[in-house]
């Protein structure tokens, strides 16, 4: 792509490229259609997961009274490695796609001005690069790998005993499925998880720097974000990621509540915080253009209001004040709807957000943070009487 000549796109992927990709690609499972994705999916599972499951029935630890927690009761490991580590996983093929065609607008829709596009192409080439760095993706792997050598407490619920652990005259050890997954399982998914960090990253510091350039805006946008609404958009994709994380949370609760005798109500306040962080988390980067935003809408109350004036001096004194020199009759005269259309605009700045997204875009994401919780809360509340708070909600 010859990033000299500004009208060329540059070509935006969140997810192609790094070690892990170049591995996929040799092995030919790269590919973004649904089987190559099918076949990823599975062969996660038959290494993080079925390895458990085989290792824990040899050692007995599979189902019975031998161990608190068996590995077929382990919620948390079961949600983990068989619903978040897939969730992201697809969550590439449902957060890139969008993220391409917000970065595809930037160049279609002449928000960046001409003599900036060599700019943001570069800013582009830049995000791309890092994200296909080898070195940031063994660094997150070192991480990992350190993550999980210097600690042997596994999963959250480690007081409790597990199938992961076995008693020995030292005390007690990691079980064979236990090293398994310490070594393996843990790993992988913690790799996964980090390298969507890394990927947050990435686009929210490209976000920084295109907030900063001279952006075409109008307050007058019926969007009411001066043109960025789409911006929202592709950042509500990011829910995948949430309901992956919440998963988790919502999984390790339930041991904890239904093995180590803890209440539900304790953990509600912990829920909250992780449904608000969730949101702040991941809606933040577009908080970089609320100054532009806000800049954007008082200059346009000012410039509209001074038009706005002098349109209806002119309207004054020429259809109330007897200023109509030519006898041009008001039916049919364009100024009626000239001064409506003029109120109309008046009215979007009013409106006007001081962030390029919807509560559509909140809800969207606060949905996907609560809704792993409603099984664990069902468990507690009657089906029935939760259905009929969630609709006095809605309704």
């Amino acid at each position: 792509m010859n990033q000299t000549e500004p009208n060329n796109e540059v070509e935006f992927s969140i997810v192609d490229g790094g070690l892990l990709d170049e591995v996929l690609k040799r092995a030919g499972l790269n590919k973004p259609d649904a089987k190559s994705l099918g076949l990823r999916l599975a062969a996660l599972a038959v290494i993080c997961w079925l390895p458990l499951l085989i290792l824990s029935f040899k050692a007995g630890l599979m189902l019975g009274n031998t161990v608190q927690i068996p590995f077929l009761h382990d919620f948390a490991v079961h949600t983990r490695l068989l619903l978040a580590l897939p969730l992201l996983l697809i969550a590439e093929a449902v957060i890139d796609p969008k993220l391409r065609v917000v970065i595809r607008h930037f160049f279609t829709s002449g928000l960046i001005l001409e003599k900036d596009l060599p700019e943001f192409s570069q800013l582009i080439v830049d995000a791309v690069r890092r994200k296909q760095s080898y070195v940031a993706e063994l660094v997150i792997l070192f991480i990992v790998i350190v993550q999980n050598t210097t600690r042997l407490e596994i999963v959250p619920d480690s007081a409790l005993g597990t199938w992961h652990g076995v008693n020995s005259e030292e005390g007690m050890a990691l079980s064979a499925a236990g090293w398994w997954y310490v070594c393996v399982s843990a790993p992988i998914f913690q790799f996964f998880l980090y390298r969507w960090i890394w990927r947050l990253i990435i686009w929210s510091n490209l976000l920084r720097h295109i907030a900063k350039l001279d952006l075409q805006l109008f307050a007058t946008h019926p969007d009411h974000a001066g043109g960025l609404s789409f911006l929202g958009m592709g950042q509500a994709k990011f829910a995948v990621i949430i309901m992956a994380l919440s998963s988790v949370v919502a999984a390790v609760i339930a041991n904890r509540v239904l093995y180590g005798g803890e209440t539900l109500v304790s953990f509600k306040f912990m829920a909250a915080m992780f449904v608000v962080l969730n949101v702040i988390l991941f809606l933040g980067p577009l908080m970089v253009f609320t100054p532009k935003l806000i800049k954007l809408k008082h200059k346009g109350m000012l410039e509209y209001s001074t038009l706005a004036t002098a349109y209806s001096r002119s309207f004054d004194r020429k259809w109330l004040r007897d200023d109509n020199e030519q006898n041009e009759p008001l039916l049919g005269s364009g100024d009626i709807q000239s001064l409506a259309d003029l109120s109309t605009s008046v009215e979007n700045i009013e409106t006007m957000k001081a962030f390029p997204f919807n509560l559509g875009v909140v809800k969207s994401l606060v949905i996907a943070a609560v809704l792993p919780f409603l099984p664990l809360v069902a468990t507690v509340i009657p089906l029935k009487d939760l259905l009929k708070e969630i609709m006095g909600i809605l309704l």
